[in-house]
């Protein structure tokens, strides 16, 4: 029978952050392992994530990155930019089927768990219906509300990117505690950048923001796991990484995700 297994991790920088999450994948893949593997991670130093169709030249401001100590990574999944800097990221990986029947079905499941989680941390958040995207928006992930995505009043809160490949799933988001929009938009390459960042405040919100406190990120996890272990109800342990695990995603954060190539491919 299948379970929920949680890995948790702290001060890892971007370009690992995205070996770690396709490693996992490519384990579970290569194992044939049916359970949930569920991952809670945040990023040292702060990070910019790009879609894996979004180009680095023509969407980020790197000057202003590196000024800001800010690294630049692309994601396997697809989306929109992220500034991973006052957030807790998590990611999902698991038999496709285990989650939905398709995409929208398992993008879904997913966000009742997280919004489960945020409604036991005090978040009164919701879960968007399906429906056509309207705005092109910005090259910013919290510039829009996707079908199933999570907000409040409107406001987004969880933006979420998913990948598969031989009947598995990644998925990954960011739960925003908190939020530097000037930052964010200094860091991308926007048209009108001080009315796209006015814009962005009215459809964005933050955990701190809704409860009116500053939240530390393990209450936030802790909050998170719960809320998946009450809608999944399939029993949680908490794993350490294997040191198989974790020479598999050395060898693809040096070969991939930390070089050139890969964060210029687009």
């Amino acid at each position: 029978m299948s379970e929920i297994k949680i890995l948790s991790d702290r001060s890892t920088n971007g370009f690992m952050n995205m070996a770690i999450d396709e490693a996992i994948f490519k384990s579970k893949i290569e194992s044939d392992d049916r359970d949930i593997m569920i991952r809670f991670y945040d990023w040292e130093p702060a990070c910019m994530s790009l879609g894996y169709f979004q180009s680095l030249e023509k969407k980020v401001d790197k000057k202003n990155c590196e000024a800001y100590g800010i690294d630049i990574v692309r994601r396997p999944t697809g989306g929109r930019a992220v500034l991973h800097d006052i957030e807790l990221t998590y990611s999902v990986i698991a038999p496709s089927k285990l989650l939905g029947k398709n995409t929208i079905t398992s993008y879904l499941n997913i966000s009742r768990a997280l919004n489960r989680g945020l409604n036991i941390l005090g978040v009164s958040s919701t879960i968007a219906p399906a429906k056509k995207a309207k705005r092109k928006g910005s090259a910013a992930c919290f510039d829009s509300i996707s079908s199933h995505e999570i907000s409040v009043e409107g406001k987004k809160l969880v933006g979420s990117a998913q990948y598969r490949d031989h009947g598995y799933l990644l998925q990954h988001g960011s739960i925003l505690i908190d939020l530097e929009v000037e930052k964010l938009f200094d860091c991308l390459r926007v048209k009108k950048k001080d009315k796209a960042a006015r814009y962005f405040k009215k459809i964005t919100t933050t955990i701190n923001k809704e409860l009116n406190k500053k939240v530390k990120k393990d209450d936030v996890e802790d909050a998170m796991i719960k809320g998946f272990d009450d809608y999944f109800e399939m029993g949680i342990t908490k794993i350490d990484f294997s040191n198989e695990l974790l020479k598999q995603a050395e060898k693809l954060y040096e070969n991939k995700y930390s070089t050139k190539e890969w964060n210029y491919l687009k």
